[in-house]
């Protein structure tokens, strides 16, 4: 069912899973609608208390995403990090709809989790908002260029997966995403001395990543909190996101020292100058599924306020507590 129709960088490809919503809308749409009550919102959906129960329920309502699940795992495991599809097939159903197919989707790849502390949403949406005076304002929020980063690289357990959802592009065609990696990063650095000593110091320093206002536990600018990891490690592979690294050092300057400046400097010239790496204006309806382990992800800047992605994040087993 899942078939790769393009390569368009090293462990990155467009994908083609045909029509999966004709037949399965109606009953994944009562499928949620029997955990989650009548008239549930798909916008406000959270993580649901008997998630294994309810990803069962979906996979048996709809054993097309068994197969998929199956598929899309295999093509994980063998290389690749991030995998496009250029129309997901959402276009016919209202926003709030496509919510809810969205988590349901999510369902198939494992259990999607909560964006913040306190709302809890599952389907988060990436436009720029009216942000208060010293909030630290994550990439989903703003509309300035988000540099290549994995996401909640400061909370001790990553998420294993993104769904990426185009709602609205920019019409300009600016926000154009980027993805690239971590396993060509990691071997186009090793192939200089000077990358091989980067990659060490990056594989062995714990390095504090300050966590976004939204991230903490009262989501307000005046709340501070820092965690500590190394860039490199067996999992995930790669944390990285470099203005929460530089915040972080901010607060811990003892770890600031010019060897690992110039290990950082050494991994971001090798990311820029060195690397094969997609970046493209996705169109209307099309998907991302990113292995968050792995695969760096960004965009360019835009100025088309009305940009609007829904981003899902999901882990491979139940019971996440990301931090």
């Amino acid at each position: 069912m899942v078939a790769v129709t393009e390569n368009v960088a090293e462990g990155i490809a467009f994908i083609e899973i045909g029509d999966i919503w004709t037949e399965n809308t109606p009953k994944l749409l009562k499928c949620l609608e029997d955990y989650f009550g009548k008239d549930f919102s798909g916008a406000d959906l959270t993580p649901h208390d008997r998630e294994v129960e309810l990803r069962e329920a979906v996979m048996n309502a709809a054993p097309a995403f068994r197969q998929i699940h199956e598929e899309i795992d295999a093509l994980f495991q063998s290389g690749y990090c991030a995998l496009m599809i250029k129309r997901l097939g959402l276009l016919d159903y209202d926003l709030d709809t496509r919510y809810k197919l969205l988590y349901a989707l999510s369902l198939m790849l494992g259990y999607p989790t909560a964006t913040e502390a306190r709302g809890r949403r599952v389907c988060w949406d990436i436009k720029p908002r009216d942000l208060p005076p010293g909030y630290y304002a994550t990439y989903s929020e703003i509309p300035e260029p988000a540099e290549f980063h994995t996401d909640t690289q400061y909370y001790n357990n990553p998420e294993n997966y993104l769904i990426l959802y185009v709602v609205n592009p920019a019409a300009d065609g600016s926000g154009e995403t980027t993805l690239c990696s971590g396993y060509a990063l990691k071997k186009r650095m090793l192939e200089s001395e000077r990358g091989q000593k980067a990659f060490d110091i990056l594989r062995n320093t714990e390095i504090p990543f300050r966590i976004p206002s939204l991230f903490t536990q009262s989501g307000k600018g005046d709340e501070i909190a820092v965690t500590s990891a190394t860039i490199f490690g067996d999992t995930p592979f790669i944390r990285l996101r470099l203005d929460t690294i530089n915040k972080g050092l901010e607060l811990k300057p003892e770890i600031d020292t010019p060897e690992l400046r110039d290990a950082l400097a050494c991994l971001w010239e090798t990311l820029e100058n060195d690397l094969d790496y997609v970046k493209l204006a996705l169109p209307v309806d099309a998907a991302c599924f990113v292995d968050n382990h792995v695969a760096l992800h960004g965009r360019t800047g835009f100025s088309d306020m009305d940009r609007h992605l829904v981003r899902v994040r999901v882990v491979k087993e139940p019971g996440y507590v990301g931090n």
